[in-house]
């Protein structure tokens, strides 16, 4: 019998309110607390306060404000490159040393993926966000039956001139987190999502769909139709309004696969 494919979960996460109690409260009390050795699930943050923190948010603000948008794509060029490469592991969670601010979003995730390639034996990563609940057994399940290498996917959106896969859910082959977290083209200055697509480009591999289950509120959770359970994994909870929201959808969304999977 051929040996099982690996997937490590990562999950975007921020110390910072409300996403710190959507993680604690939501993610940590349903999907996140049934990892399993398979599937292990990691955390990752940036740096929320110090010199460099103030010192980077200002000037990414003040050059933004002047419509500096070519200083601006520098700027965080050189603090990417400088901070990105230095990253913590401690239990479940992942410190990457970059000012957690939007414009390192992609800066953040380089850091993250260096780290889990040091220290993880994976054959692919669900990159995923604090909006968002996975079902591990399926995913598990799912990954068995795709190649072992070149693989990008998730739920496609449009830019221009580039399809991507939305933040919320990019699962990759363990060969294209090394490229990405290699990749000396790395778009430093864009969103973590949309540098991606464009580094997957570099490497040749276009993106692949997957599905998706969107909720906006707990009680939209019913109207999902009950096969879909069975076959998605992925689940966003962002809601519409109150963000706080989405922890009350993420044990709903928690107790509707848990019922679909033991009946």
């Amino acid at each position: 019998m051929p040996e099982m494919k690996k997937v490590l979960v990562l999950v975007l996460s921020f110390d910072k309110e409300p996403y710190r109690s959507i993680e604690t409260q939501g993610q940590r009390r349903t999907w996140a607390a049934t990892a399993l050795p398979q599937v292990p699930v990691l955390f990752y943050y940036g740096v929320i306060s110090g010199l460099a923190y103030w010192s980077v948010a200002g000037m990414c603000k003040v050059l933004h404000l002047l419509g500096q948008h070519g200083l601006r794509k520098s700027f965080l060029r050189l603090t990417g490159t400088r901070y990105a490469l230095r990253a913590r592991e401690t239990s479940d969670r992942i410190d990457v040393d970059i000012p957690d601010i939007s414009g390192n979003i992609g800066a953040k995730m380089v850091g993250a993926l260096r780290q889990v390639l040091r220290s993880h034996s994976f054959d692919y990563l669900f990159r995923t966000n604090t909006s968002s609940y996975v079902f591990l057994p399926l995913l598990h399940q799912f990954v068995q039956s795709l190649p072992r290498i070149g693989f990008y996917a998730g739920l496609l959106g449009q830019a221009p001139n580039m399809t991507f896969v939305g933040g919320a859910g990019i699962l990759l082959s363990r060969d294209m987190v090394e490229f990405a977290a290699r990749d000396a083209g790395w778009d430093w200055d864009l969103m973590d999502d949309l540098a991606m697509a464009r580094s997957m480009a570099r490497a040749g591999v276009p993106p692949r769909p997957l599905p998706r289950i969107d909720v906006m509120s707990p009680d939209q959770v019913p109207h999902v139709p009950a096969d879909q359970w069975r076959t998605c994994f992925h689940v966003r909870c962002r809601s519409a309004g109150n963000r706080l929201q989405d922890i009350e959808t993420m044990s709903r969304v928690h107790a509707a696969y848990l019922a679909a999977w033991h009946t």
